[in-house]
């Protein structure tokens, strides 16, 4: 039911991040480390349980701007702060939002990756980053990336 639910929300979305972080050094060579992805890095979750695992304040930041979104059409301001306040509450709404998100970088990195060479990543994977980008067909797209992130276009009333 998670991709009619996407479908037909009001909001659909999308989360564009730099890699799946995995540990490994921004230069190695992860051909035949056995670094697979981990799901946990995209749920947030541990995979034994539902417990959030990743505490980290970009975990934190980005359930709270899917919470604002999620919220902003029904919800009053002073319900939303009270709901941003509780990690807990963030969790629940987080959890069960219609979103997608897609990794720039197609290839495990670690903490931090310098602007250049996540451009040079993005131009690489350029192509299939616009067909994934047409198929999930957000209304959104928070950029968690960084800097270079996605190239926008220019809306005509001067908005990005």
């Amino acid at each position: 039911h998670e991709i009619e639910d996407y479908l037909n929300s009001f909001f659909r979305v999308l989360v564009a991040t730099k890699d799946s972080n995995e540990g490994v050094g921004e230069n190695d060579d992860t051909t035949n480390l056995g670094v697979e992805w981990d799901i946990r890095t995209e749920t947030l979750r541990d995979n034994k349980s539902n417990e959030i695992c990743i505490n980290a304040t970009f975990a934190k930041n980005y359930m709270r701007v899917i919470c604002i979104l999620m919220m902003c059409r029904t919800h009053s301001e002073n319900e939303i702060l009270e709901v941003l306040a509780d990690i807990d509450k963030c969790w629940s709404i987080w959890d069960n939002a219609p979103i997608a998100r897609i990794n720039l970088k197609k290839q495990p990195g670690n903490g931090s990756i310098n602007d250049s060479r996540l451009s040079s990543y993005i131009s690489l994977y350029g192509e299939i980053l616009q067909k994934q980008i047409e198929l999930i067909n957000p209304t959104v797209i928070i950029n968690s990336a960084g800097k270079p992130g996605m190239v926008t276009t220019q809306h005509p009333y001067g908005h990005e």
